[in-house]
């Protein structure tokens, strides 16, 4: 490996870890329904995005299916903490497992980044 290529996969870990943040921050900002949860266009959209995101990290080797899940769980705990009200996407159990299942599909059935994303999208949207 060279350094460009060091470089390249340091930066693309770093893009990935921001992408969470943001992703973190829609979770917790934007108010979703107060029962039971239909996801809207745009929430499927952003989830489509942050699972886009995922495969750049899968492909740039700079996450691995376990980190990524152990992530996600984790801020799915941390969330689970604010009232449903008060969450993004993640408002009950079913959305948490359509997430991780669209986590984990990008490891399983490996496709390009916006594929995945697009894909995503059309399975929440349905």
């Amino acid at each position: 490996m060279n350094d460009y290529e060091d470089c390249r996969r340091l930066v693309g870990g770093v893009m990935v870890i921001a992408m969470y943040a943001i992703g973190i921050a829609f979770f917790v900002l934007l108010i979703g329904a107060a029962h039971a949860h239909e996801r809207t266009d745009k929430e499927c959209r952003e989830a489509g995005d942050m699972i886009e995101h995922v495969a750049q990290a899968r492909d740039s080797g700079s996450r691995t299916l376990a980190q990524t899940l152990a992530d996600f769980r984790a801020d799915i705990i941390a969330i689970s903490q604010f009232p449903p009200e008060q969450r993004w996407f993640v408002e009950d159990e079913d959305d948490a497992r359509v997430l991780l299942n669209g986590v984990e599909r990008v490891w399983r059935a490996p496709k390009s980044p916006r594929e995945q994303g697009d894909e995503f999208y059309e399975d929440c949207t349905h």
